[in-house]
């Protein structure tokens, strides 16, 4: 005998190794998951909506609906007001932030590169004059 999928477990009933929930809901995995789909997208016959969507979806679909059901059920988890929406848009501002901290970083750098730069030049001017001026008094500079 092998373990109950998550949904099976939830159901309270045996579940068969070709059991239509398991692909989405495996055994002991995603327990959490299930438990926070059950209940806060408040559907007690997402069994059933599971169940519809398995026969009338590819495999590969009927995957990619369970992960996105997690997802934003992990999301409604994590930001109770706006869903995946609120997380979104702290994740944009985020960003924004880091965005803005990295230009004044490189604003800063390239001002600081224009001063050395600045500097440099100065030093090979004055170097330029001290060798002009040693080669007119006739004195040999080594190399």
């Amino acid at each position: 005998m092998h373990p109950p999928c998550t949904v099976c477990m939830g159901l309270d009933k045996e579940c068969s190794k070709y059991c239509v929930y398991r692909r989405g809901f495996p055994p002991n995995e995603k327990v959490i998951e299930f438990s926070r789909v059950k209940y806060l997208l408040n559907m007690d016959n997402v069994y059933m909506n599971l169940l519809k969507l398995y026969h009338s979806i590819d495999q590969g679909d009927y995957e990619i609906y369970v992960r996105s059901l997690i997802h934003e059920t992990t999301c409604r988890y994590d930001e109770n007001l706006h869903g995946a929406k609120g997380i979104y848009d702290r994740d944009v501002g985020q960003a924004r932030q880091a965005q803005k901290l990295v230009e004044d970083q490189l604003a800063a750098g390239q001002t600081v590169l224009h001063a050395i730069r600045e500097e440099g030049l100065k030093l090979s001017e004055q170097i330029h004059i001290k060798e002009t001026q040693l080669k007119a008094a006739g004195i040999q500079i080594p190399k």
